[in-house]
């Protein structure tokens, strides 16, 4: 067989190296559900929708096994209608709020974002920035 080789000047990414790259995008894994179970699996998703919620809603541990200083996005619309929301607060991977008040229901037809960084150490999702449109 025949094994082409790029040019020179072209930089290649190894699995064993430190390399930076320069003008490139990583596109997020998103996620999107309107269920009112919400476990979004760290494994595959960057940002978890749940979108259109009808009722009252429950955010349950991320599944999955994070890294230390993972980033999770979750975004929250109702349909239309204010729900309840519950968060998982205690044990192992679950949301702890720094700095920031976990929110407790919706307000009709608005979205909230809620930023979360997993915090390895202490073995919980970091919640550090919440936003509501207004």
């Amino acid at each position: 067989g025949t094994v082409t080789f790029p040019p020179a000047t072209t930089t290649l990414v190894g699995t064993g190296t430190t390399d930076t790259l320069t003008n490139k995008r990583v596109t997020p894994r998103i996620v999107s559900s309107a269920t009112t179970s919400v476990q979004p699996d760290a494994n595959t998703t960057d940002q978890y929708n749940a979108a259109g919620i009808a009722g009252a809603t429950t955010l349950y541990n991320p599944a999955g096994t994070p890294t230390d200083g993972q980033k999770l996005i979750i975004r929250i619309s109702d349909n239309n209608t204010a729900q309840s929301l519950t968060w998982q607060t205690a044990g192992y991977g679950s949301f702890r709020a720094v700095g920031v008040t976990l929110p407790t229901t919706t307000v009709a037809n608005k979205t909230i974002y809620v930023g979360c960084i997993w915090n390895a150490l202490a073995g919980q999702w970091d919640v550090v920035a919440v936003s509501s449109q207004t």
